[in-house]
Order: structure tokens, then sequence, then C-alpha cells
């Protein structure tokens, strides 16, 4: 069975993410943006997904100093991810 998503409901994804040779299981908090018939009368539908993580626990150590000690990189980032689908007019198996 398959779950039918309204705008603006969200989720969470689960997933391993390897940066600079670390392996990390990361939540991302996703959000269905709706579907939309463009000009040209494709379905399209979008996603957006955000989370944050440190640079340290995968092993990335930027200590760049500014001035009297001061830290111009921050350890925490954040990913933002937007997705769009496209519908090549099959059903779905």
């Amino acid at each position: 069975m398959r779950h039918q998503l309204g705008n603006g409901e969200t989720f969470t994804l689960v997933g391993e993410l390897t940066l600079h040779g670390v392996t990390r299981t990361v939540q991302l908090v996703g959000e269905f943006l709706g579907v939309v018939d463009d000009p040209s009368g494709v379905e399209r539908t979008g996603f957006s997904a955000t989370t944050k993580i440190s640079r340290a626990a995968f092993g990335v150590d930027i200590q760049l100093g500014f001035g009297a000690g001061n830290v111009v990189v921050a350890d925490t980032i954040e990913i933002a991810i937007e997705i769009e689908f496209t519908s090549d007019g099959s059903e779905p198996r």
C-alpha cells in the first residue's frame, strides 16, 4: 500500500552519509511540496529535505584562525536538498 502525501506534509528520511571516508547514519527532515503540471503538460512532484551534521563527526578538521583565535569555519553545517521528479505517464509498478 502506498501512502499519499498531502502538500506540506513532513517525513523523516534515514540513510548513510559518507564524507572523508567516514560513514554515519543521518536523518533528514523531508517535506512534500506538491504536484503541478508545467506549461508543457508534464507532471512535476517536488520534495525538500534538510539536516545538520558535524564536520568533526566525519573527521573533517578545519581550524582556520582569524584575528585573536576566532574560528571562521563552523563545525556544524546544514545540508539542504531540493528534488523534483517528472512523470513519464506510465503507471507505477
